[in-house]
């Protein structure tokens, strides 16, 4: 798409005044925004 309006690959930012997390994606959100204890992830090595 944003080739088609004349601008370069770019990130977005985007902010919603009502944001809902559900259970399921409250540990993405921690990872994403560096906001976790390391003791509270269930990844595996």
């Amino acid at each position: 798409m944003a080739e088609e309006i004349g601008v370069g690959d770019g990130e977005i930012i985007a902010v919603s005044k009502g944001l809902h997390l559900y259970d399921y994606s409250w540990e993405l959100a921690k990872i994403r925004t560096n906001k976790f204890d390391r003791k509270e992830l269930k990844i595996d090595k």
